[in-house]
């Protein structure tokens, strides 16, 4: 923020020391002439109806704020003795009722600058970091709760640079940070000692952690064996334990690589965030007391790789390492190395994302409005923010979300299994279906690519991770605590090495957490007496909708979510599955495509034929027309002519 128009720059900034408000009570002021006036005692008030300009900042500021029957108000506020301001200005609207509202400024009077640190301050920053781990040990928060054992752990010593069997009962620090292409890809269990030139990320970690009073760290280059593959997976299997017991994880949010280091430690800061954003007006510096972060985290290399997704998320505390400064995160608890806490409010979006996440799933509720806590839920969302995310490798697919999708398995309430990351859990016992069958499980196989994706052959293709690209889990937009049901009538069985299992008994006996993330996991479902069609596609037009056959005479013409881009020759044949979403009337056709003795998918058809529109075709003419459903529903619950019941084994 670092331009004025000419009305706001006619503001007597000068004065601004006198723009104080000492009365008890609220009075109603007016401003009258061309910028703004003076009143004793009290704020200097503007006409906002002057503040129009789109390039100025301060006007920007003050539209957000106000409605065409309010003026809007400058107050000062001299700082405490450890501000690094001079004051406060606070930009506000002049209404009663919305005391709340308004936007904060740090002055600076003179010729000094915002703060700035080319290095990271630790003399500043571990401070906060020790006070709120206290106060989260004294109140017996989450982020105190007793780290679990995490078999096999290896750490860094980082005094002696050897890697060794964790110390019982020791606080050690995690790194995230993006792998990257760097030669060096870590030791043998077999040779402790670590590299004499270490990827300069994290030799840097390692000088961090011992700046922060601590010794061990552990690291995935150097604390997983990269050579013994049976370690290397068990270590994998417990990647949640791993960040969620350490006592905070470093995340490098800056550069692309292990090389580039951590910001503000051996290289210098390339930016200056609060110089980025400050306005410069009559000898006085504004500093934006409300800071996004968002910015340069949320368009960093390491928030777009898929692997971080699961680091961030289980880590119980983190300390940012961006381009302009050290930033500390536990709950709504925020710490950063350039001022004391009280002087800037920072914004951090989805940055912590377990906690976003609940607050999220918090404020949605069952139709009785009692609040719902769903652990599927939770890790449906999981998976769709997951695969908006970059792997290297294909195969890493399942386990860069492996130690998520376990911890939300081992839920001792509402537990939420996965098969190849598709969701499996129990039915919602207070809800209307749970109570008709409530020995039922959901199966979240109703998910969708808004845009076509790429296959991944080492995953069967029923699996969201099967695919590279964004996916959708289809729920009621009204109601999203609704979850979508394969119908009470069907039956899957799963193909397990000793036969065709339930699915019910397949969870139930605990073979389902025994084959999490092993890669002869079952590959194949068996839905017995499904509801198939055999569906024709639009080849004329550009999108490729599915044709379905109501009667001899209407045809539904149906967008289609096609799972990767598709040609005439790949797709003959196809027939569709129904799988109906529960409750809310909409009906979700799976489209496979035959391999043989089973089939595997290639898109979804989502229908709202109760709460949408849809496109109706006269089989004879060729008429079509926009059916709106609330006055064109065909019945109550649609049939096909091609319709039919088979088993179909899925791959």
């Amino acid at each position: 923020m670092k331009h004025l128009c000419e009305h706001c720059r006619a503001i007597p900034w000068d004065l601004i020391e006198t723009w104080r408000y000492e009365k008890k009570f609220w009075t109603t002021l007016r401003a009258t002439d061309e910028s703004a006036e003076v009143l004793e005692d009290s704020r200097m008030v503007v006409d906002v109806h002057k503040m129009i300009s789109p390039t100025c900042d301060l006007c920007q500021v003050a539209k957000n704020l106000y409605n065409q029957e309010t003026f809007v108000y400058l107050r000062y506020e001299p700082a405490q003795n450890d501000s690094v301001f001079h004051g406060s200005l606070h930009v506000g609207i002049e209404d009663p009722s919305s005391y709340w509202l308004q936007r904060t400024f740090g002055v600076i009077s003179g010729s000094q600058q915002p703060p700035s640190q080319a290095y990271v301050n630790f003399e500043i920053l571990r401070a906060p970091i020790e006070w709120s781990i206290g106060a989260s040990s004294q109140k017996g928060s989450r982020q105190d709760s007793k780290p679990v054992a995490v078999q096999g752990l290896h750490l860094i010593d980082c005094v002696q640079e050897i890697v060794l069997p964790a110390p019982e009962g020791c606080d050690y620090l995690a790194l995230s940070y993006v792998w990257g292409s760097s030669t060096d890809n870590g030791v043998r269990r077999e040779l402790p000692k670590l590299p004499s030139r270490l990827p300069r990320t994290i030799q840097d970690a390692i000088t961090a952690t011992k700046a922060l009073g601590y010794r061990y760290l552990w690291v995935d280059r150097y604390c997983i064996d990269q050579v013994d593959d049976q370690i290397k997976h068990q270590q994998i299997q417990q990647m949640w334990d791993i960040y969620a017991s350490a006592h905070l994880t470093i995340i490098a949010a800056n550069g692309d690589g292990p090389d580039q280091g951590l910001a503000g430690m051996s290289l210098p800061r390339s930016s200056s965030l609060l110089r980025d954003v400050s306005i410069q007006v009559q000898g006085l510096t504004l500093v934006p007391r409300y800071v996004r972060t968002t910015n340069e985290v949320g368009s960093s290399t390491w928030a777009s790789r898929a692997w971080t997704f699961q680091e961030n998320f289980a880590s119980r505390r983190r300390l940012y390492f961006s381009d302009s400064l050290a930033f500390y995160i536990e709950d709504d608890y925020f710490a950063s190395d350039i001022c004391p806490p009280h002087d800037l409010v920072f914004e951090v979006g989805n940055q912590n994302l377990r906690e976003a996440l609940e607050r999220s799933l918090a404020s949605q509720t069952t139709d009785t409005g009692a609040l719902r806590d769903n652990k599927q839920t939770q890790a449906r969302k999981c998976i769709e923010a997951y695969c908006m995310r970059n792997l290297t490798y294909d195969s890493d697919a399942l386990n860069g979300i492996l130690g998520v999708l376990n911890h939300f398995s081992q839920d001792q309430v509402a537990p939420a299994h996965h098969i190849w990351g598709v969701v499996v859990a129990p039915v919602d016992l207070n809800g209307p279906f749970g109570r008709r069958f409530p020995e039922c499980y959901e199966v979240s196989i109703h998910w969708y690519h808004p845009e076509p994706g790429v296959r991944r052959k080492d995953f069967p293709s029923w699996a969201p991770i099967a695919w590279r690209g964004p996916v959708r889990h289809v729920v009621d937009a009204s109601r999203p605590h609704i979850v979508p049901m394969i119908p009470s009538d069907y039956a899957i069985d799963v193909h397990c090495e000793g036969g065709l299992q339930p699915i019910e008994a397949y969870v139930t006996s605990g073979q389902i957490r025994h084959d999490s993330g092993r890669q002869d996991a079952p590959r194949h479902l068996t839905f017995k007496q499904v509801r198939t069609l055999s569906v024709a596609i639009d080849w004329g037009d550009s999108t490729f909708p599915a044709v379905l056959q109501i009667d001899d005479t209407t045809d539904v013409v149906l967008p289609v979510f096609w799972d990767q881009s598709v040609a005439r020759e790949d797709v003959r044949a196809l027939i569709g599955m129904v799988i109906t979403t529960y409750q809310h009337g909409d009906i979700s056709i799976m489209l496979l495509k035959p391999m043989g003795a089973h089939y595997e998918r290639v898109g979804l058809i989502i229908w709202g034929y109760r709460t949408g529109h849809y496109t109706v075709r006269d089989c004879r003419t060729g008429v079509q027309k926009l059916a709106r459903s609330a006055i064109d529903r065909l019945m109550s619950r649609p049939l096909f002519a091609s319709e039919t019941r088979q088993d179909i084994v899925l791959e």
